[in-house]
């Protein structure tokens, strides 16, 4: 809560930022045996036609599922995130209910909240 693992990353990070600007520590191709040219890097360019694919299937598979199955791996795994139960057995009867990724997340969620890490500056 006082954000200390935070802090000391920090800290080392600008140490090590420090070593490597004095030439103390080396990154090959920053601070030393840079190469005079430049190589393009190919990029992976996906089609936007994947995603259209992709967001059919997931509907399909929420049109498909066993609605029941589906509620009752969800309410399962939320009554389990509430005690001091192995969680993995639920979260995998949810994948097998057809649960997405997401589902799982909001349902467990709705149980622990949202971390969020202390400010640091």
């Amino acid at each position: 809560e006082l954000g200390y693992p935070q802090r000391e990353i920090m800290d080392h990070a600008y140490w090590y930022q420090q070593a490597v600007e004095r030439g103390e520590k080396t990154i090959v191709g920053v601070n030393k045996y840079r190469m005079e040219e430049e190589i393009p890097i190919p990029l992976l360019k996906i089609d936007d036609e994947v995603e259209k694919k992709q967001i059919a299937r997931t509907q399909e598979v929420r049109r498909m599922r066993d609605k029941k199955a589906w509620e009752n791996a969800l309410r399962e795994l939320k009554k389990a995130a509430t005690g001091k139960e192995n969680l993995i057995p639920y979260i995998y009867q949810a994948v097998k209910a057809y649960a997405t990724i997401g589902e799982i997340v909001d349902t467990l969620k709705e149980v622990f909240g949202e971390y969020k890490e202390p400010a640091m500056f």
